[in-house]
């Protein structure tokens, strides 16, 4: 701890975040009450259950390291006798009467976690809708179109562990879906432009992971279905879930492991995945119970009651809330706006799909609904792709790991990608645009040609180029076409280049020859005054010298 709060860059860095915080808009008690409540995470972690064993039950857990407990609950500032009682037991409602169940060991420590997960997952969802409520542009100011905006995605990638689990499964999913819209994106789509265009190309061969999503995501036979079913089932187990798996699943992409009972592989579009079943049934079910959701509620910080009190979606995450900000705390951090901001958090917009049923919601369903969201989200946008490598795994410079660069490069589908690039036309470019950009190429410089196809094809038969195609609208080139016609167009104006140096320095070499000459004209003519003059003075003054000496004489005479 001492070389956590003494290291120099860990400062730097909170007070990074601290200015990230002002420059936003969040107000010091919004900040002290996210590190109340990271706090309050980070001392729940330390609670440790003990079994007990009494008369009738011997099946109870209590927490014997009550300072921890009591830490917890001061950060979160709710009772630590109600915490404790919510961990180490659960209310059942059976035909109105409220009975009181003990929680084992594993069941409270089952809790324990499940409200940590709640709480940070609930805390990052309200920090993301208060910076998009506080950086949303005002209507009175900003006579933008609503929707207007950019997002950027950025999810882990491909994931194949020596163990991999729920978390896995979750994630290699979300990659195959953005690897399906990629495909639709890139390939099917420039099929469809060819036959727009008219363009006689052959098919795009790509490896369609349609069939491998429907495996993950139909109803009522996708895995994630068929888990959310078993999860339903008390008396479920991870080996009835691998079962039914085996059973329900019957494709080429499901295969289950010879001797292994607790596991199943899946043939994603990166590679082969096994996954470890032990506790997937247990992950999916992470539902917070009621008795932690009311304890919660009660407490004296406002934000964490807010957390508590606002509906989740069928995402997963917090209900947009309202906020009725001014114009001048939009555009000033607080520390400017000199208390201007009037910030009401609590009014809370009711959407039809948000859903508090926290039974009936599982991790599996939640994260169904975000891919939907997600893909609804990036098919209505314009998408650019970054895939980004890493170098290796010790975090060091210039070093270079083949073996983990080429992994990710097929992991991510980059190898594919470019070996479709290869067969395809990859550059479509606009009648017009294309004449614009290269007609130096067959035509003069002072020639402006029209934008048509016969232009474009006098450009591309001058340039000597071949395999390419012409649509209605487009010339189609191939990836190498474009690098080709730059090098031309640089020769080409290298050449106009020299050219025009050339005749810069003749024209400079003129003017200065005119120059010179001019000031030799007035040289001369400078000298030929200055002499004349001179001459003339010397005449003067001997005239007048000559005058006088002929008085003095005939003054003596």
């Amino acid at each position: 701890m001492h070389d956590i709060t003494s290291k120099e860059s860990y400062r730097r860095q909170f007070e990074a975040i601290q200015h990230c915080f002002r420059i936003i808009g969040f107000t010091d008690k919004e900040v002290h009450s996210v590190y109340r409540i990271l706090a309050g995470i980070l001392n729940i972690g330390n609670i440790e259950f003990a079994a007990i064993s009494s008369q009738h039950q011997t099946d109870k857990s209590e927490v014997p390291n009550v300072e921890a407990l009591e830490n917890a609950a001061s950060v979160l500032c709710i009772s630590p006798e109600e915490l404790q009682e919510a961990l180490t037991s659960h209310c059942v409602v059976t035909r109105g009467e409220t009975i009181i169940r003990a929680n084992t060991v594993d069941r409270a420590a089952d809790v324990r976690d499940a409200m940590s997960k709640a709480l940070y997952g609930r805390l990052f969802s309200w920090i993301v809708n208060r910076i998009n409520t506080l950086l949303q542009p005002d209507k009175n100011i900003c006579s933008a179109a609503d929707g207007m905006n950019v997002g950027i995605l950025d999810i882990f990638g491909f994931e194949n562990f020596r163990r991999n689990s729920f978390e896995q499964l979750c994630i290699n999913v979300a990659n195959e879906q953005i690897q399906y819209y990629f495909n639709q994106h890139v390939f099917a789509l420039e099929q469809m432009e060819y036959q727009n265009e008219g363009v006689d190309a052959a098919p795009v061969e790509y490896e369609d992971n349609r069939p491998l999503l429907d495996m993950f995501l139909q109803k009522p036979l996708g895995l994630l279905a068929l888990l959310d079913e078993e999860s339903r089932f008390p008396q479920a187990t991870d080996q009835t879930l691998v079962d039914k798996f085996e059973d329900n699943l019957r494709c080429k992409y499901f295969w289950r492991p010879r001797g292994v009972e607790l596991r199943f592989g899946i043939q994603h579009y990166a590679g082969k995945v096994s996954y470890d079943a032990s506790g997937v049934l247990e992950k999916n079910r992470d539902t917070l119970p009621a008795d932690v959701i009311v304890v919660l509620r009660t407490s004296e910080n406002k934000l964490l009651q807010q957390l508590f009190s606002i509906p989740l979606t069928k995402t997963g995450n917090l209900a947009q809330t309202r906020a009725r900000v001014t114009a001048a705390s939009r555009s000033l951090p607080p520390h400017f706006s000199a208390g201007r901001a009037k910030v009401d958090t609590l009014e809370v917009i009711r959407h039809p799909e948000e859903t508090t049923n926290m039974k009936r919601q599982t991790v599996a369903s939640y994260f169904r609904y975000s891919l939907m969201d997600l893909l609804s989200k990036m098919v209505v946008g314009q998408p650019h792709f970054v895939r980004c490598i890493k170098p290796n795994d010790d975090r060091e410079a210039l070093k270079f790991s083949q073996e983990r660069v080429l992994a990710q490069l097929r992991y991510t589908g980059i190898l594919e990608t470019v070996r479709i690039r290869q067969q395809g036309y990859s550059h479509r470019i606009l009648f017009e645009e294309f004449v614009k950009r290269y007609y130096y190429l067959a035509f003069r410089a002072h020639q402006i040609p029209v934008a048509s196809k016969e232009s474009c094809v006098a450009i591309l038969e001058k340039s000597r180029l071949d395999h390419w195609v012409l649509g209605k609208t487009k010339v189609f080139l191939k990836y190498y076409h474009v690098e080709q016609l730059n090098l031309l167009l640089r020769e080409v104006l290298g050449r106009v280049i020299v050219l025009q140096a050339c005749a810069k320095g003749w024209l400079g070499a003129r003017r200065y020859k005119r120059v010179r000459e001019k000031r030799e004209k007035g040289a001369t003519a400078i000298q030929s005054a200055w002499r004349g003059y001179d001459a003339r003075r010397k005449f003067k003054k001997i005239s007048n010298r000559r005058s006088e000496s002929a008085v003095h004489i005939q003054a003596v005479l």
